[in-house]
C-alpha cells in the first residue's frame, strides 16, 4: 500500500491514517495463530506519522485545549501520534489477553528522521543534525524499542544498530540457529545488548 492511502478522507472520522483498521486486521490475524499454537513474526507498519495529520475529532480536541510546549507545538501531529499511540495500546491488550505476552518480544522501530521542512515544525529533529534525505544523524538515528523475556524493564542500551540488524537479532532472541541456506544472515549480533 501506498502512503497517500493513510490519508485519504474517507479514513475520517474513526480511523484515522488506517490505525485502528490496521490494528484490528493484527489483532484478529493474531489471535488466529494463537488459536492454531503456531508461532510467529508480526511486522505491522503504519501510514501515521507521514504528513498529511489526521486524528479523531475528540482527540484533537483535547489537545486544542492543552498549552503548547516549546519545542513540541504541533497539535494536529500530537493528535495524529496520540492516535497511533492508542492503536498500538489495543495491540498489545491483545497480546495480554491472549496469554502470550510473558513469551512475547515487541519491537517499536521507525524507519528513517524526519522530512526537512520549515514549514513543518513537527518535523523539528531539536539538536541532531540533518533530516530524511541526508546521511547526518537526524536521518539515521531512530527510536528502537524491545520488550519481552529477559529484557530489563526500562532498561537502556548505547550499542547502535541499524535495520539490517533487526533480523539477526530477531533471529537471536527466538534463539533460532539454522535457517534455509539461500538465507543470507545478515546484521550484527546485538540482541545481548538488549537483555543487559
Amino acid at each position: 500500500m501506498e502512503n497517500t492511502e493513510g490519508s485519504l478522507f474517507e479514513n475520517l472520522p474513526n480511523d484515522p491514517k488506517r490505525a485502528f483498521n490496521i490494528t484490528n486486521s493484527a489483532v484478529a490475524w493474531l489471535r488466529q495463530q494463537v488459536t492454531e499454537g503456531r508461532a510467529f513474526c508480526l511486522k505491522l507498519s503504519r501510514f501515521a506519522v507521514h504528513e498529511t495529520a489526521q486524528s479523531r475529532a475528540d482527540t484533537l480536541n483535547n489537545f486544542v485545549s492543552k498549552e503548547k510546549g516549546l519545542r513540541h507545538a504541533d497539535t494536529p501531529f500530537a493528535a495524529l501520534f496520540y492516535d497511533m499511540s492508542e492503536s498500538i495500546r489495543l495491540l498489545l491488550k491483545a497480546i495480554e489477553k491472549a496469554g502470550i505476552d510473558a513469551n512475547t518480544y515487541i519491537m517499536f522501530m521507525s524507519v528513517n528522521g524526519s522530512y526537512s521542512s520549515i514549514y513543518n515544525p513537527s518535523s523539528a529533529n531539536g539538536s541532531i543534525r540533518g533530516h530524511k534525505d541526508q546521511i547526518f544523524e537526524g536521518s539515521l538515528r531512530v527510536p528502537l524499542i524491545f520488550s519481552g523475556p529477559g529484557i530489563p524493564t526500562y532498561s537502556l542500551s548505547s550499542v547502535p544498530v541499524i535495520a539490517r540488524d533487526v533480523m539477526s537479532m530477531i533471529l537471536d532472541l527466538a534463539k533460532i540457529t539454522s535457517w534455509p541456506e539461500k538465507v543470507v544472515r545478515r546484521g550484527s549480533q546485538a540482541s545481548a545488548s538488549i537483555r543487559s
